[in-house]
């Protein structure tokens, strides 16, 4: 059984929060005892925390997560006791609103052990570590130099963060997306959390991607870094440049080559497509050009697409691909439908 401070933790509950963390969609047995256990505890967790501060101090507590976590608890967030608000989660979609509500769950269990146990009934400190974050939405790219020199190019649809502290006290960034990382060196080690996986560096350069849930990947391109999961007891991995390793359902993948100038074009303005397959290239234009698109009458064997295109226009990238892989595209406004010819 896992702690989490004052939280117990059995190791089934621990499986699902990595897949469910990791984007791994859960059956629904699986997700019926995750919320089980997230009711449980949570009503127990609540219940032990009104005795200890009473509700005023309480309410004062979950207003400092709230705001150290960017105000983005969850809509219902206006009390404590209202953040689950006993809700079932039911589908793929709404998971990932369990995601957030487990995520916000062990934040404010920490947070609250720690009021508890330092300050008891005393008067709770003005001062909570704060986030920077950084958000891209789909169709914008960005560099962000981080406090301590490292520089990070953040793709679109990607979102990093990390606490006060950074390059002082700590190295700990989250992503969520992708981002292409030159860490500057210094004794403090340089870890990214993603989806379950944890990669450490001490001055190196990697790409992390998450946004295909069933195969997280790291790619390293110079230097060494070590990655290992963030939820369960498994040995690390440590890559050398032209390495990558990928979590897949759960578990980290044997050590893969990949071809560093492919991995990272993305941050030069290219899309490099080499056998890619329809299902990867829709939702990359898609992340790219901040576009919906629609692809009618597939067809019935596997598209796989090969081209370079750097800083191109969508309709001139539509009409090199439409012209090699005979089909039809209309544009209208952010919604692009695609149609293959028989």
């Amino acid at each position: 059984m896992m702690e989490h401070n004052n939280v117990n933790i059995p190791k089934e509950v621990t499986r699902l929060i990595g897949k469910l963390l990791s984007g791994i969609p859960l059956g629904a047995e699986e997700l019926d005892h995750l919320n089980q256990w997230y009711d449980e505890c949570y009503d127990s967790e609540w219940e032990t925390a009104d005795q200890d501060l009473g509700p005023d101090m309480l309410k004062r507590i979950h207003d400092k997560i709230d705001k150290g976590n960017g105000g983005r608890v969850s809509s219902d967030a206006t009390y404590p006791r209202t953040v689950s608000a006993h809700k079932r989660f039911t589908g793929y979609k709404t998971q990932i609103w369990l995601r957030a509500a487990v995520v916000t769950f062990l934040l404010m269990a920490t947070v609250l052990t720690i009021y508890v146990s330092q300050y008891g009934k005393q008067e709770v400190p003005q001062t909570v570590a704060a986030w920077t974050t950084y958000q891209n939405p789909a169709g914008q790219k960005s560099k962000v130099r981080l406090p301590d020199g490292s520089v990070v190019y953040v793709n679109a649809a990607t979102e990093i963060k990390y606490q006060d502290g950074f390059g002082e006290t700590h190295r700990e960034l989250f992503l969520n997306g992708e981002s292409y990382f030159e860490v500057a060196k210094d004794s403090l080690p340089f870890r990214v959390h993603s989806a379950g996986l944890v990669t450490q560096a001490l001055g190196t350069s990697f790409n992390i991607s998450t946004f295909d849930a069933a195969s997280i990947r790291v790619q390293l391109a110079s230097g060494i870094v070590k990655v290992y999961h963030a939820f369960k007891d498994q040995p690390s991995v440590q890559l050398s440049p032209g390495e990558e390793v990928r979590l897949e359902d759960g578990q980290l993948s044997s050590v893969f080559s990949f071809h560093i100038d492919q991995a990272i074009a993305w941050k030069e303005g290219k899309i490099w497509l080499d056998k890619t397959p329809l299902r990867e290239v829709v939702p990359m234009l898609e992340r790219w050009y901040d576009v919906d698109i629609t692809v009618t009458n597939p067809p019935q064997d596997e598209v796989r697409f090969t081209g370079e295109f750097k800083n191109a226009m969508l309709s001139h990238l539509l009409e090199s691909l439409a012209y090699s892989y005979r089909f039809e595209y209309k544009i209208n406004k952010k919604n692009i439908t695609i149609t293959f010819n028989d």
